[in-house]
């Protein structure tokens, strides 16, 4: 069977078109895989270090007057064994109070996990564990500070005093934040430590990272360019007939029935298409081409006056040149102003890193 051309000619232009969009919405899904991953890296370590604040706040040795007040009392307590019992109670009940953030950390385990790997875990257990081991140690102090003020007898009572305050001392370690070494601290900070190097990992390589915003808006505006210039690919192939029927009901002018002519409108409408391709290329990483993505917005924007200024000299109608004018004009001036705000972020971003 026998094949024109130009039927030839529209395959090849659908087989690479279709390419394209593939490649485009790969990408596409790439950046947006790294970017959910960055929001969680982000606000992941964002929660440890607020945890760890706030493991600091409930170990304080400092207390107001007012903490431990709100733990029930029994009936059958001196007032001795209540101001113990209410002392003890002040990390149960600081706790309490900042219980939201340790729970929002707690609720991202799971998702911290299913992205990063099951050896994410432990930081995660390893703050748990120290809450723990902080609201237990408030439970057995005030009844040991009660035992420590009996006075005891028998053969075996210094013992049984050395045993008490060796165990008030243990549990006051964990209760307390104190001097060096603190295990507690260190545990914390280990666990920080930990998320710390996956997170920052993660952090660091996103295409998030560089930029925010004004990178992504830089994307949007490379591939709007990009896009737009590759819908020439169908001028590419069209009949002459179809582009003098379109020309007659949009500017209602006849076409030059030259052969230069149509030489220039498939020449123009491939170098067009070829711009497109390059912006888009752009457009997938646009912080990795340095200096090419100001050129580009430079050229839209030269491109977008010589149309304005041929189409006035030439004395056509505006409706004709306009939308090319201020296409190729808005356009390039966005891609150079968000250029420009992407690489004062990154910068930015470096040097707090530095």
């Amino acid at each position: 069977m026998d094949i024109s051309w130009l039927d030839a000619a529209d395959s090849i232009a659908i087989i690479v078109a279709s390419c394209v969009a593939i490649h485009g919405i790969s990408s596409w899904r790439r950046e947006m895989v790294g970017r959910r991953k960055y929001d969680l890296a982000e606000e992941t370590l964002s929660l440890f270090y607020e945890a760890q604040d706030k493991v600091s706040s409930i170990r304080s040795p400092f207390q107001r007057s007012t903490e431990g007040r709100s733990r029930k009392r029994s009936d059958s307590e001196t007032e001795e064994q209540s101001e113990m019992l209410d002392n003890a109670y002040v990390a149960i009940e600081r706790y309490q109070r900042y219980e939201e953030t340790f729970n929002k950390l707690y609720a991202l385990r799971y998702r911290f996990m299913t992205v990063f790997g099951k050896s994410q875990r432990g930081p995660f257990d390893d703050v748990r564990h120290v809450i723990s081991r902080i609201t237990v140690a408030g439970r057995h102090l005030g009844r040991l500070w009660y035992e420590q003020t009996k006075v005891v007898s028998g053969p075996d009572a210094k013992k049984q005093q050395e045993a008490i305050w060796s165990r008030v001392e243990e549990l006051e370690k964990v209760f307390w934040e104190c001097s060096s070494p603190d295990p507690i601290a260190e545990q914390v900070e280990a666990a920080v430590g930990q998320i710390e190097v996956t997170c920052q990992r993660v952090m660091q390589s996103s295409p998030g990272r560089e930029g925010g915003v004004a990178v992504r808006a830089l994307k949007a505006c490379l591939w709007v360019t990009g896009l737009l210039s590759l819908l020439c690919v169908a001028g590419m192939f069209l009949p002459l007939s179809t582009v003098e029927a379109l020309a007659k009901a949009f500017a209602d002018q006849p076409l030059p029935d030259a052969p230069i002519f149509a030489y220039g409108l498939r020449v123009s409408c491939v170098t067009y298409v070829a711009i497109g391709v390059f912006y888009i290329m752009l457009a997938l990483d646009p912080m990795k081409y340095g200096a090419m993505v100001p050129f580009s917005g430079a050229a839209a924007v030269f491109v977008g006056v010589c149309c304005g200024a041929f189409g006035l000299l030439t004395e056509m109608p505006l409706a004709w040149f306009m939308g090319d004018f201020l296409g190729c004009t808005v356009l390039g001036v966005l891609i150079l102003l968000f250029w420009r705000r992407a690489v004062s972020q990154a910068r930015t971003a470096e040097n707090a890193e530095a």
